[in-house]
């Protein structure tokens, strides 16, 4: 039986697992540059890695980002998209933000072509599109499903919010 299990990076190899996803996915399909794909948030990052029968298939990242929790590098090998590991690492990754960063408001840079991945898990677009690394992106967020967490969220606090999406999060209150 096929086991897929996401975990939360905490040794070389499971990062380098990630590293080699990203590259592949990212450098080798997409054209990115690898100077930009690789950057200076690796070490401040939480890396998660979904395996199937141990071997790394699909790979993300979080870290705080201001009022944020910003997720990011989110990339699957080729053969294994369409099978549901996406979505295992979203609900994992969701779960450890949940946790740990709960007054945060979960966003993302998502890739054009993956709207309708993100949106079927609650995530929503907001603002216009914006090139980066050569690819169309837009900003996404997850608003949270209960009033006290939305109520206790830093971006009310800060000003590090784009209007757009204050203005998304007061549209989506109970």
């Amino acid at each position: 039986m096929e086991t897929r299990r996401c975990k939360l990076v905490d040794n070389d190899a499971d990062f380098q697992a990630c590293v080699d996803i990203r590259l592949k996915v990212f450098v080798e399909e997409q054209a990115v540059p690898e100077d930009m794909e690789l950057d200076e948030f690796e070490t401040v990052s939480k890396h998660f890695l979904v395996t199937l029968n141990g071997k790394g298939i699909t790979t993300g990242r979080l870290r705080p980002y201001g009022s944020f929790v910003k997720f990011e590098r989110i990339a699957t090998l080729l053969e294994e998209r369409g099978k549901g590991t996406g979505r295992v690492l979203m609900e994992c990754m969701m779960d450890y933000a949940e946790r740990h960063y709960p007054n945060h408001l979960p966003m993302m840079h998502a890739q054009i072509s993956a709207l309708g991945f993100y949106e079927k898990l609650g995530w929503m677009p907001v603002g216009d599109e914006f090139d980066e690394a050569g690819i169309t992106h837009l900003v996404m967020i997850h608003v949270p499903e209960s009033e006290a967490r939305i109520q206790n969220l830093l971006i009310w606090k800060g000003t590090d919010a784009d209007p757009e999406i204050v203005e998304a999060l007061k549209q989506r209150r109970p």
